[in-house]
């Protein structure tokens, strides 16, 4: 199991980036991956769907979902900050075409193409396990960026 994020969004934390609360983070999801997945090197969708074996889901009724209550939260506990969105929903998912989701990418859509989009964090832990069927298919979402 993998949890990432991916150097190119560490870097733009870093440089002050402040988009990280804005609606232009989005989510995708893979119904097939590889370990160079979650290479934290890689840059954009277009670089993370080039890696052998990498297949974007392709469900009835998959798109692209844009992350939703975006918050940036000091943990003075913990010592982190917590980057967290809402959940993520597709309603309905799947019927005619299923997949069972193996991990979910989030990415900075600058302009809506896969080259210029950069990649922000892959999560693989809990997927795999559910495929869609019709009915609603939920990414729960706990802090998917932790700054330590």
């Amino acid at each position: 199991m993998a949890e990432v994020v991916y150097n190119v969004a560490k870097a733009r934390i870093a440089s002050g980036a402040t988009d990280l609360d804005t609606s232009t983070l989005k989510m995708l999801l893979l119904k097939t991956t590889a370990s160079g997945a979650f290479n934290p090197d890689l840059l954009s969708v277009t670089q993370l769907k080039a890696v052998s074996g990498v297949v974007e889901a392709d469900f009835t009724s998959y798109v692209r979902k844009t992350l939703t209550s975006v918050t940036v939260t000091q943990d003075d506990t913990n010592d982190r900050a917590n980057v967290d969105s809402a959940n993520v929903t597709w309603d309905p998912a799947g019927g005619a075409t299923n997949n069972t989701p193996v991990a979910a990418v989030i990415y900075h859509d600058v302009d809506g193409t896969d080259a210029n989009s950069r990649l922000v964090s892959y999560h693989d832990t809990n997927f795999g396990v559910t495929a869609t069927n019709g009915s609603p298919y939920t990414v729960n979402i706990a802090d998917f960026v932790r700054l330590t």
